[in-house]
């Protein structure tokens, strides 16, 4: 509405309410507004101290207070009007952006109040009451969150998921903390518990990687050559340099091999420990720098002929190879392409191929981490395709994280490769992937190409970093995981550059700001006084708001929460506060459960490989 059309409203109401009231009196007394007396009469009477009759007093009453609600309305659309753009399409307080805090309506909107189940926490609220809502996400999609070290992010968002979600889940858990808290309910509740930590002397399943390869399928190689690549590159960096590449591919080709050489001769499934065993036995082969030393023109004859023979040794290897009868074509034809073409190599260009190959599986020489990878005490498909849900603890220790990367990379690669890899999803139970720290195992290609889709095969990740500068070391500036994690959760950031993507991500808003002026000469009473409305922009949150935010304190008397932020898409962000676990009775209690002892079951003493499963076959 102009403010010209309102202003010709107005006028007219007021007319109409005049109108309308002489045109009532007329009706019930009379009145006839051309005759003078009437008037002389009504000006007396309104001045009588008994005043008008009541014939004429209420049709005035009610028709001024219709009359001033119109106006009313009126002067609403005209204030509104002003506050417009010349556009006329965005309100003046949104002018420079319209970013606002989520309210009730919009967490309902977007259906975060669920009852626990097949939900995962995403932080809490408090009502006006001073009561704490749980917010919780049940679609598919994924969760993203930012969380520094030691604000909270394990006693509010990581064990109350665990102990209230009922599918199966995989859990990524530095320190065994998560595994020490849930694992004594989830077995309480019914749900198969597995705890596979490589480096514990006792008290972990076991799991040998290379019994999910399938052999006797044309998928053997193909898990072969996944698996040397998690081992020889166990960053995620890729393998841009021509010893890892060579390396892979003879690894690869070794694992082959070994695997077929195993069953037919031992009749069992081969492990890390039997490659490295192996790869060792073909030790006499000096390095690149020793053979060049042996080689030179003043070596003395027993160095050129240790040299010589270590050439012949690994030569007779590689002619032994090539001539195994693996039981499959395809195999033997993979296996003699991969020993024939570092046979034609130069000795000293074998010596460092074999080498790289070698180096990587040094962490196998270690008889804690051969024993609990020589056999499995449960398989991968048991998470989604087993008789009942399965809660899968991968622990390991800060000191060890570093040298079991490889280990743990090859875990998660052979199972979302897996699930993923057919076109129809096929699975018993849903699974919650909890990767906390997430950063510990370096680039993930498969996670992050997987993304985008495994929420069809029934797969919701939960991924966790300390900042988004970690997230960017591991997965580079154009990373995938932001874009397809519909939640995101932040707490108090310590990294500038956080805080900074906090503060752009909850937007900008439009602060409305009214000032008054004065004219006329200093000391003159009269003058006159105009008001300027002015509308300004700011961030709904600055990035040093936002690194101020309250945090946890459990150092008082009574445990804080700290503030969290979420960002759910489609809705306005949520400025949430955390649900302490061990302060609420029910999830303190389930904590207090003792976990279960891990057993060597003799029943997977000597499992059979991977092509027992025909879902995972075909």
């Amino acid at each position: 509405m102009s403010q010209r059309i309102g202003h010709f409203f107005l006028v007219v109401i007021f007319l109409g309410m005049i109108a309308g009231i002489i045109g009532q009196w007329y009706l019930s007394v009379g009145f006839d507004p051309r005759d003078p007396a009437w008037w002389q009469w009504l000006a007396a009477a309104i001045s009588h101290p008994a005043g008008l009759p009541d014939e004429m007093l209420m049709p005035a009453v009610y028709t001024v207070i219709a009359g001033t609600a119109l106006m009313v309305v009126v002067g609403v659309l005209l204030a509104r009007a002003r506050n417009d753009t010349v556009a006329g399409s965005r309100k003046g307080n949104e002018l420079h952006g319209s970013a606002r805090w989520a309210t009730l309506k919009d967490i309902r909107k977007a259906r975060l109040l669920r009852k626990a189940g097949d939900s995962v926490v995403v932080g809490a609220i408090r009502t006006w009451r001073g009561k704490i809502k749980v917010l919780r996400h049940k679609g598919p999609e994924h969760v993203l969150v930012w969380a520094a070290t030691r604000t909270g992010k394990g006693v509010s968002l990581i064990v109350e998921t665990l102990l209230t979600w009922v599918h199966s889940s995989l859990t990524l858990d530095i320190k065994g903390e998560n595994y020490t808290k849930t694992a004594g309910w989830l077995k309480f509740f019914g749900i198969r518990v597995e705890k596979f930590e490589p480096a514990a002397i006792s008290g972990s399943s076991r799991f040998n990687p290379l019994a999910e390869i399938r052999i006797d399928t044309e998928r053997d190689i193909g898990d072969c050559q996944n698996i040397a690549q998690m081992i020889i590159d166990p960053d995620g960096k890729g393998m841009h340099d021509y010893w890892r590449q060579e390396g892979y591919g003879w690894l690869s080709v070794v694992l082959l091999h070994v695997l077929y050489k195993t069953r037919k001769e031992e009749n069992r499934v081969a492990c890390f420990d039997d490659v490295n065993t192996f790869l060792s036995g073909i030790s006499t082969v000096k390095p690149p720098a020793d053979a060049l030393e042996a080689a030179r023109p003043g070596a003395s004859a027993e160095d050129r002929d240790d040299q010589m023979s270590a050439q012949d040794n690994f030569v007779k290897i590689l002619e032994a190879m090539a001539e195994y009868e693996h039981g499959l074509k395809h195999v033997n034809t993979e296996v003699r392409r991969g020993a024939n073409s570092l046979a034609i190599k130069a000795p000293q260009e074998r010596s460092g191929v074999h080498s790289n190959a070698k180096t990587q599986l040094t962490v196998f020489a270690d008889p804690i981490i051969a024993r609990n990878t020589s056999t499995s005490d449960f398989r991968l498909s048991d998470l989604m395709n087993g008789d009942r849900p399965m809660a899968l603890y991968l622990v390991v220790s800060p000191a060890d994280k570093d040298r079991l990367r490889p280990l743990i990379r090859i875990m998660l690669n052979l199972f979302l490769r897996r699930q993923t890899e057919s076109l129809a999803a096929s699975y018993k139970h849903p699974l919650l992937l909890m990767l906390d720290e997430l950063a510990a195992l370096g680039k993930m290609e498969v996670l992050e190409e997987s993304l985008a889709f495994m929420a069809g095969y029934g797969i919701r990740a939960y991924m966790i970093f300390q900042n988004v500068e970690q997230l960017h070391k591991c997965y580079g500036k154009d990373e995938s995981l932001m874009a397809n994690s519909k939640v995101r959760i932040a707490f108090t950031p310590n990294k500038l550059e956080t805080a900074k993507l906090i503060s752009d991500m909850s937007g900008r808003t439009t602060i409305v700001q009214k000032r008054r002026s004065q004219s006329g000469k200093s000391g003159q009473m009269s003058g006159s006084n105009s008001d300027n409305i002015q509308e300004t922009s700011r961030p709904l949150l600055t990035a040093d708001e936002c690194m101020r935010l309250p945090v946890i304190d459990t150092e008082g008397k009574k445990a804080q929460p700290g503030d969290s932020l979420i960002f759910v898409a489609g809705i306005p962000p949520i400025h949430g506060t955390q649900n302490l676990y061990f302060l609420d009775k029910e999830l303190n209690r389930r904590t207090q459960m003792p976990p279960p002892e891990m057993e060597h079951s003799p029943v997977h003493r000597n499992m059979p490989s991977a092509t027992e499963n025909t879902h995972e076959a075909a």
